[in-house]
């Protein structure tokens, strides 16, 4: 016997349809087709997918951080190399064919 109401399962069934194609990742086929056959057990799948969601979110986050530090970390030495050509008297515009630093930001070095 379902706790939930017949008009109650068709709103957690599209709910599960607009999750699962707004939230590819986050929910799988087993929220959409499975029975859904108590409130606290929808709320329990509910909320395992979303804090599964945002553990994904979470290591994507610090993936894309450590991808910015080291492209920050390659522009770091980009500019060091570009100092040390600079101050020996190497051309600004050989420098920036080599490091693909601009002039002007060699310049400024």
């Amino acid at each position: 016997m379902a706790i939930l109401s017949d008009e109650a399962l068709e709103l957690f069934e599209v709910f599960g349809r607009w999750l699962r194609n707004y939230l590819p990742d986050a929910a799988g086929d087993a929220v959409v087709t499975e029975p859904i056959r108590s409130a606290p057990e929808a709320k329990t799948m509910f909320a395992t997918k979303l804090r599964e969601y945002g553990e994904r979110l979470k290591e994507q986050a610090r993936e894309e951080g450590r991808q910015e530090g080291r492209q920050g970390g390659r522009q770091e030495e980009k500019r060091e190399t570009a100092r040390a050509m600079k101050e020996r008297g190497i051309e600004v515009a050989v420098i920036a064919e080599i490091t693909g630093l601009s002039q002007e930001e060699i310049a400024n070095l």
